[in-house]
């Protein structure tokens, strides 16, 4: 009706005309729930695809440690903090299009990996071995600063990057295991 009532089109010449336009993809039809569609135009689906890149560029570098960006910060960033079956349709478009992964509820650059500096890399590297070495006692983390004699503060975002890239598995609590081990103890304590 909007489209009648702003461009002086007949009700009886939406349909095609809206056909038309989809089909020269000035206008893009949006899934956004079972029963929800959205026709928005290519440079408003533009828009907000240029704001989700740049909250995601934007994050990426101040969080360099971390993976990935939780949706709702996401949401709240770029505004659609009321709207998550849109953000998601947005971000899945940009996921089949290559330019975002979004796994669960975290969206990511694709291609992004996190950069370690040499001293952050040498001790994401003496965490895995000291928690592969623990088997099934791992180490809390204030144990595990301690044993690598750092402070706790600075091991916090070396666990966290570890669990993202589920080289170990956050068990809650603080507790963090090896993945290898993970399956094994499950498989232990189910029996």
């Amino acid at each position: 009706l909007d489209l009648c009532r702003d461009a002086c089109v007949e009700l009886e010449d939406v349909a095609g005309l809206r056909g038309e336009l989809e089909t020269r993809g000035t206008l893009v039809s949006l899934v956004i729930g079972p029963n929800r569609t959205l026709c928005v135009h290519r440079e408003t689906l533009n828009y907000w695809n240029g704001r989700i890149l740049l909250a995601l560029q934007t994050f990426h570098d101040q969080e360099k440690l971390q993976v990935a960006m939780p949706r709702r910060v996401l949401a709240d960033r770029v505004g659609l903090a009321d709207d998550d079956m849109l953000l998601a349709c947005f971000v899945d478009r940009l996921a089949e299009s290559g330019d975002v992964t979004a796994r669960g509820d975290a969206v990511h650059l694709a291609g992004f990996s996190p950069r370690l500096s040499a001293d952050q890399q040498d001790s994401y590297d003496r965490l895995i071995e000291l928690y592969r070495a623990a088997l099934f006692q791992p180490p809390m983390p204030k144990e595990a600063a301690s044993s690598m004699k750092i402070a706790e503060s600075m091991l916090q975002p070396i666990l966290q990057l570890a669990a993202a890239r589920q080289i170990l598995r956050h068990l809650g609590s603080g507790l963090y295991l090896h993945a290898d081990f993970e399956s094994q103890l499950r498989s232990m304590v189910s029996q």
